[in-house]
Parts: C-alpha cells; structure tokens; sequence
C-alpha cells in the first residue's frame, strides 16, 4: 500500500476538512492516547499505594488490553446497532465512569483492575469509531486526517506521564492527570451537543 500511494499520484490524496466534528474526533483520540500512555505511569505509582508487586500492577496494562480485544471483536457489531454518534457518546462515558473507578481514593485491586478494563474496553470503541468517522467524513482527505489525529495523539502521550509525574510531586497527586482525561472526555460531550447524528446513525455502516 506504501508503494501504491508513492507510485500513483491520480488517487488525488487531499488535506482534511479541519470542521467542528473532525476537530472534536482529534480531541477525543487524544484524550484516549492520554489515557493510554499515563496509565503506564500511574500503574507505578499505583503499585506503592497498593503495595502490590511488579506482576500484581502490571496486569492492569494486560486488563487493558484484553479488553481491547473484547471490544475489536463487537465493535463492528455494535456501531452497526446504535450508529457511531451514540456509540461515540457512550464510549465517553464509558471511559470516564473506567477513570473515576481506576482513581478512586483507597480503591482495592480488584476496582482497579476494573477500571483498567473499562478504560481499554471504552477506548476501543472510541479508537475505532474516530477512525471509521474520519474516513467517511474526509472522503479523499481521510488517509492525511488519520495522520493528524495519531500525530496529535502521540502529543498528548508524550505529555501525559509529564503530567502525571508532575502532579504526583504536588499536593494534587497523581490522580489528578489520568481525572483531566476524563475531564477532557465531559467537556468533548458538551462541545459535541445534543445531536450526534453527523457522526454516524444506526444502521450505517460500521466501516
């Protein structure tokens, strides 16, 4: 595919349309890429509050990503049944209800490896609702608004355990930087609005 798009200039690749919905699938992705990136920091700082081992903290990260494989494999399935926009929408919430158990003050293992599978399970369905939505939106733009939606996500992971670090050094604690994911998340639903209907309706294909 790399030496089809080299070779063949005809295919008449474009920049993307940067409108309110693609602006908000960026914010969305990267929030996600947050996430996902500070969550490997907070596993370790985690792992002192809980004064579990190495082995016990790191299979948050693998709660995460069973739960990205669960969610690969309904996902096409679900977006087909409630349309993208919902699906983007729940996601959200999904993702947020995943964080505020992940940082509940005190919270036991079990709640945590919880959290971490919603978080990695919500996710999924975000990264591949975004994607999908890119691509149908863009039409021609879509291959250069996929770049720039993963170039601003690898940003954000790059500020993300930053942050984190940052945080945990304060009287906020770390906490604070995987809750301003979440944050983000809210104020991404708010930006968006009541009607989620140019992202996708039920029925659509999920592609």
């Amino acid at each position: 595919m790399l030496f089809r798009s080299v070779t063949e200039p005809h295919l008449d690749a474009r920049a993307p349309l940067r409108d309110r919905p693609t602006r908000i699938s960026y914010t969305q992705l990267a929030l996600f890429a947050w996430l996902m990136y500070g969550l490997g920091a907070a596993n370790a700082l985690l792992r002192d509050d809980q004064g579990t081992s190495r082995t016990m903290s790191g299979l948050h990260g693998t709660s995460v990503a069973a739960a990205g494989v669960l969610s690969g494999l309904v996902a096409s399935r679900l977006i087909s049944a409630l349309g993208r926009g919902l699906m983007l929408r729940l996601s959200a919430i999904g993702v947020v209800v995943g964080v505020v158990v992940y940082t509940w003050p005190d919270a036991g293992y079990a709640m945590t490896m919880a959290g971490s599978f919603l978080i990695g399970m919500f996710g999924t369905f975000v990264v591949i609702s975004v994607n999908a939505f890119l691509i149908a939106h863009q039409g021609a733009g879509g291959p250069s608004s996929l770049s720039e939606a993963n170039a601003l996500a690898a940003l954000a992971g790059l500020i993300a355990p930053l942050a984190i670090g940052a945080a945990a050094a304060t009287v906020l604690g770390w906490r604070t930087g995987i809750l301003l994911a979440a944050g983000g998340m809210v104020a991404v639903e708010i930006w968006r609005g009541r009607s989620t209907s140019v992202y996708g309706e039920a029925g659509a294909s999920a592609q």
